[in-house]
């Protein structure tokens, strides 16, 4: 009983006092205490990180605000090829809390070194050697932690490309055919719509562009940073397009169609995988309890007659 109180109410009481902490530094008497504590990071008081602490307020502003302070000690732990995957990641997720590769890589490693120092400390307190056998167990959990993190970000950031693209090709057809050129319907659409990823990717695109990009080098970076590849075949067809003076509108009316139709394969293929997913499930649990119930009666009944 003595270690499950060490194990559990340990964790559970530094839980209780960072949240206490982060609430109640949101009010103004006493937010002296936050300050002091970023002061080991950022000498300079009220500087822009603690200024961006000050608006979040949040347990996750303050791991970013840590990871860039360390980022250049322990940057050289990070490889190259590292940054440059963690790079694409992040574009693809959309920067989740202006993250960038090196404070992101730095981020992964401080939460390995956090989980190892967490089990070996409840190793220690416990009195149970055993216990830190789990400590690189731990390690490499909370550094895959971060990745899968990074990823699933990415997935829903391209999911969601994915079901607003046909629509908005629709709009911009729309528009094209009411007399706007593209980067006009772009804008209008952005004004419309402001919170809509696509509208704010072209619209950055567009941005670009006029700040002197050729729109076919700013088309394909719009394509890259996002890795989805509908909208790849989209920029592809309007470079294609402007190459060869063919109608915008045909080609997004093009496009659209297309992009209904794979929707709509990708949802009946989709729909075939659950009839063969559902049936582990079935059996398992309606099958087997189900055969349990009727045999296994009788095969009591069996055993105590002949003597088992």
């Amino acid at each position: 009983m003595g270690n499950l109180t060490w194990t559990v109410g340990v964790p559970l009481f530094l839980t209780v006092v960072f949240v206490a902490l982060f609430f109640e530094e949101r009010q103004p008497r006493r937010r002296g205490r936050l300050d002091r504590f970023l002061a080991l990071f950022d000498p300079a008081p009220g500087g822009p990180s603690v200024r961006a602490l000050r608006r979040g307020r949040d347990l996750r502003t303050l791991v970013a605000h840590v990871s860039a302070r360390t980022a250049g000690p322990l940057g050289p732990l990070v490889r190259t090829g590292q940054l440059d995957d963690v790079r694409t990641r992040l574009a693809w997720a959309g920067r989740p809390y202006g993250l960038g590769a090196e404070e992101f890589a730095v981020m992964r490693l401080l939460l390995a070194v956090l989980c190892f120092v967490t089990v070996a400390l409840l190793s220690f307190v416990s009195g149970r050697l055993a216990v830190f056998a789990l400590a690189p167990v731990a390690a490499a959990s909370g550094y895959m932690l971060a990745d899968w993190w990074l990823t699933a970000a990415g997935r829903r950031r391209q999911a969601e490309f994915r079901r607003a693209l046909p629509h908005f090709v629709d709009l911009l057809a729309t528009a094209c055919e009411a007399g706007l050129n593209l980067p006009e319907a772009v804008e209008r659409l952005s004004r419309y719509s402001p919170s809509g990823l696509l509208e704010g990717e072209f619209a950055r695109a567009w941005q670009d562009i006029r700040a002197g990009k050729r729109r076919q080098d700013a088309l394909q970076e719009l394509a890259e940073r996002n890795g989805v590849e509908e909208l790849s075949l989209l920029v592809f067809a309007l470079t294609q397009a402007e190459q060869y003076g063919t109608p915008v509108v045909r080609i997004l009316r093009q496009q659209a169609r297309q992009l209904r139709l794979a929707r709509q394969n990708a949802a009946e293929a989709e729909a075939q995988r659950a009839t063969v997913k559902v049936i582990f499930p079935v059996l398992v649990f309606i099958f087997i309890p189900l055969a349990v119930l009727m045999v296994g009666p009788a095969v009591w009944n069996l055993s105590r007659a002949i003597g088992w």
